[in-house]
């Protein structure tokens, strides 16, 4: 008797394979052989097929069936290359191969990369120690473009040069990262710099500087585009930094951390005139950011983060953002800003510059206040000139200046405003927001800090209650006085603002039982943060009357024993239940 083996339509193809009926040793045999013959022709036939592909044209091949980049010694990767040699061939000349290994080095894997060299674009790894010394100058590795490093031991600070050095000169891109074990450990510039004429981007968490900027010779890198640090060994002066921007003259993303001023930034476009994306940041420690090239084609600085300090002037950081004001789309400062000892230059900030293409402007403060007028200054310069802002974040500055409410009546897009009182410009462009554009108004989240109680209070509590796409609203309480005008506020809240889902409020002193009946007012409100020294009744049990209430975040220990209980659903205090 016969049985049909369905293995597709070849000429080669045996049409019937004996059952074997024999017992015993020859029935293991000749099931052995079948077995061995079947997987010879079935081995045929892959062969076969794949030889067929891989005569097909090579856009074909890479467009349709292979990935844009395999990576090893991940095991679905083998099956795209242990098939035949002509399909290798194909497949390595198709993709993008990567090796990464994040723990350590093992035998295999070096004879994988050794095997491999010729094809491998990027290789990751951690404790490079692990490698033999010169390993990448007696492997040949033709298409090596990336190199990413972590060095977790001393061990790898010692090899990371001499490991680097042979191959340093065909690199496109660098990383290396030090582990937070090795406090006291960076990677000097001057060992890496010299041989990378060809880098385009290099990446390192902890840079000692010392002896790359400090000579007179300017030697230049004119392809690297991506210069980022995020730590660096010591203090960089003013023509320390002018020394490295001028060794640079093609970078397109810059991170600096330890600027001690801000002179080099009004000269920014000079040195750098293709800068797309800069972070420029007075501590020790440069932060975390978005740092990446625009996706159009125009050239300019679209986005700046700057963390300041003592020795930084507006007047610099007002001549870099003007320089580049046709092109900027995200501004991001913090920390002290002062002025020149003549006072704030009229020179530059009463000049009316056009951001037409900002949308995201955040001005943050330092440790102390002292610097608010020329926050605010510079604050209201970047505003009154960018109509097509979607995100304001200015909280500790006082935006007033009459022309900052005359572009507010054109920020259409405006989605997100915080600001703090008195700014009566902001409030002028809430009031219009409100009675003027009201559903084409696009404002849906907005943060208030009310520090102190005056004329401009009442004036706040009927512009936020006019704006009826609002869907997240934050109140900082810290100086208003919380009347029978606040109660109305909170009920006028809820007819004028429907959409709203977030409340949060916060006060250093006690709210008014009165504002709890109002929030099952609410249509839409689904969390609910009352921040206040109250210690509540059963009267918060109103809560539960708020049709899609979903959290309530406030302190149960503020709480009577049984509210706390009845609430604990709300509170997310599980052992309440």
């Amino acid at each position: 008797m016969f049985r049909r083996i369905h293995s597709g339509r070849h000429n080669n193809a045996p049409s019937t394979v004996p059952r074997t009926r024999a017992l015993g040793g020859a029935q293991n045999h000749q099931t052995g052989v079948w077995h061995r013959r079947l997987r010879s022709y079935d081995q045929r036939v892959r062969t076969r097929r794949v030889d067929f592909v891989s005569r097909l044209p090579l856009e074909l091949v890479s467009t349709l069936i292979l990935p844009s980049s395999l990576i090893l010694p991940l095991r679905h990767t083998f099956a795209y290359l242990h098939v035949c040699r002509t399909w290798r061939q194909r497949v390595l000349q198709s993709v993008q191969l990567h090796y990464i290994s994040v723990g350590r080095v093992t035998f295999g894997g070096k004879q994988i990369m050794i095997a491999y060299a010729p094809y491998i674009t990027c290789i990751t790894l951690g404790h490079p120690s692990e490698l033999p010394l010169y390993f990448f100058s007696r492997s040949q590795f033709a298409c090596l473009q990336s190199l990413i490093l972590t060095l977790v031991s001393q061990n790898d600070m010692r090899a990371v040069v001499r490991l680097l050095q042979p191959i340093t000169a065909v690199l496109k891109t660098i990383s290396l990262t030090i582990s937070h074990a090795l406090p006291n450990a960076a990677i000097a510039f001057k060992d890496i710099m010299p041989n990378g004429s060809r880098l385009e981007a290099f990446t390192c968490n902890k840079i000692d500087m010392t002896g790359f900027i400090s000579h007179d010779h300017v030697h230049k890198y004119p392809n690297l585009k991506k210069l980022i640090i995020t730590s660096i060994t010591h203090p960089l002066e003013e023509k320390n930094i002018i020394g490295l921007l001028e060794r640079f003259p093609s970078l397109q993303l810059l991170s600096l951390p330890q600027c001690q001023h801000s002179t080099p930034l009004s000269l920014m476009p000079q040195y750098c005139p293709f800068l797309d994306s800069l972070i420029y940041s007075v501590k020790q420690k440069a932060f975390e950011a978005e740092c990446h090239p625009r996706t159009d084609n125009q050239v300019g600085l679209h986005s700046v983060y700057l963390d300041t300090g003592e020795n930084f002037h507006i007047e610099d950081i007002a001549s870099l953002l003007a320089s580049h004001c046709d092109t900027l789309i995200s501004i991001n400062m913090m920390g002290k800003m002062n002025h020149h000892p003549g006072g704030i230059s009229s020179a530059i900030l009463s000049q009316h510059v056009h951001f037409k293409r900002l949308t995201r402007l955040m001005v943050y403060p330092g440790d102390d206040d002292d610097d608010i007028d020329s926050r605010s200054a510079l604050s209201e310069w970047i505003i009154k000139g960018a109509p097509n802002a979607k995100e304001i974040e200015a909280p500790r500055c006082n935006i007033s200046h009459p022309d900052v409410y005359h572009t507010m009546t054109r920020m259409t897009d405006l989605e997100s405003l915080s600001f703090a009182l008195p700014s009566t410009a902001l409030i002028d462009g809430l009031e219009y927001h409100g009675t003027t554009l009201k559903h084409r108004s696009k404002l849906q989240i907005l943060s208030v800090d009310v520090h102190y109680s005056g004329e401009q209070c009442p004036r706040v509590w009927r512009a936020v209650a006019g704006l009826s796409n609002l869907r997240e609203l934050f109140m900082q309480l810290r100086g208003a006085t919380l009347d029978e005008e606040f109660v109305t506020f909170i009920e006028a809240l809820a007819r004028g603002c429907p959409e709203l889902t977030q409340l949060i409020l916060e006060s250093p002193t006690d709210f008014p039982t009165a504002i709890i009946a109002k929030f099952p007012l609410y249509p839409k409100l689904e969390e609910l943060t009352l921040g206040s020294p109250n210690f509540w009744d059963s009267c918060l049990l109103d809560v539960l009357k708020c049709p899609y209430l979903q959290a309530l975040y406030m302190d149960s220990t503020q709480m009577t024993d049984h509210v706390a209980i009845a609430l604990a659903y709300l509170t997310g205090d599980a052992y309440l239940e």
